[in-house]
């Protein structure tokens, strides 16, 4: 069940927090959700093109000793096919379609290593984490060598964390991002520009894409597990930079007990 936390800094995008008594008190987050562990592990998740990382940035650059760790770092499959000439296949290029296929389903990360990654950090021991280049679609060989000394609170975003059980029963505090349909699809047109302009069955060849792919795998296996979240953060405005508007009053109220949070931790 969920309910309506009223704050200074709720003005206009009400703020639904799922209702857990050792959760909240006084309409803040109470510091012992994380009760003696020396790191604090929140889930971030949502559909496609919801602003995960955007959102997940905001609170890095705002919050300090914030670690972020993606669920689309630890990805199984490397897709190396150099030789494909995208001009030459379809109007919409064929890395992006299978890339698209890929992001979308789960099966295609290696949760056993993301779990592995967030248990030693609880443990107090350092971990090596891995970056997937997109745009390459390959591995980049400097991994991010992570002290748990350092860092008080750990963000955990990604599409499929909350249906991981292992990994939804180690984070301690969920955040759901809760973004109609129409918007998430026109923001990933935005995103996919540059490979739909001036080709005139690129969008349908999208479209197809995001229907039998993105959106079938949101109603499988991300919209289904909010359920899960203790926080729903609602739709949020970017400007035309398509970047987040900084006066937005959900991102400052989850800004704000974060910075409690880490106050407490540190």
């Amino acid at each position: 069940m969920d309910f309506i936390i009223n704050t200074n800094l709720i003005n206009k995008s009400p703020i639904k927090i799922r209702k857990q008594s050792f959760e909240i008190i006084d309409g803040k987050l109470n510091p012992m959700i994380f009760k003696d562990k020396k790191i604090g592990f929140i889930g971030l998740s949502g559909g496609q093109a919801s602003g995960k990382t955007k959102i997940a940035n905001y609170c890095k650059k705002n919050v300090p000793n914030i670690l972020i760790i993606d669920e689309k770092d630890f990805f199984k499959v490397e897709y190396k096919d150099k030789s494909l000439n995208d001009e030459d296949i379809f109007e919409y290029p064929k890395k992006r379609k299978k890339l698209y296929t890929q992001l979308t389903n789960p099966l295609y990360y290696d949760y056993e290593k993301l779990y592995d990654c967030l248990k030693k950090l609880s443990n107090g021991e350092k971990i090596k984490i891995p970056h997937y280049d997109y745009d390459n679609y390959t591995y980049i060989d400097n991994y991010l060598e992570i002290d748990p000394n350092k860092i008080h609170l750990v963000i955990v975003q990604g599409y499929f964390i909350y249906e991981n059980e292992n990994i939804r029963n180690l984070l301690d505090f969920k955040l759901y991002i809760e973004v109609d349909d129409d918007t998430r699809f026109s923001r990933l047109v935005l995103k996919e520009s540059k490979f739909l302009d001036n080709k005139p069955n690129a969008f349908k060849e999208f479209f197809e894409i995001y229907v039998k792919y993105i959106k079938e795998s949101f109603e499988k296996h991300i919209r289904n597990y909010k359920k899960y979240a203790n926080l729903m953060l609602a739709n949020f405005e970017m400007n035309e930079e398509h970047e987040i508007d900084h006066g937005d009053e959900t991102l400052e109220f989850l800004v704000a007990n974060l910075k409690n949070l880490e106050k407490k931790k540190a």
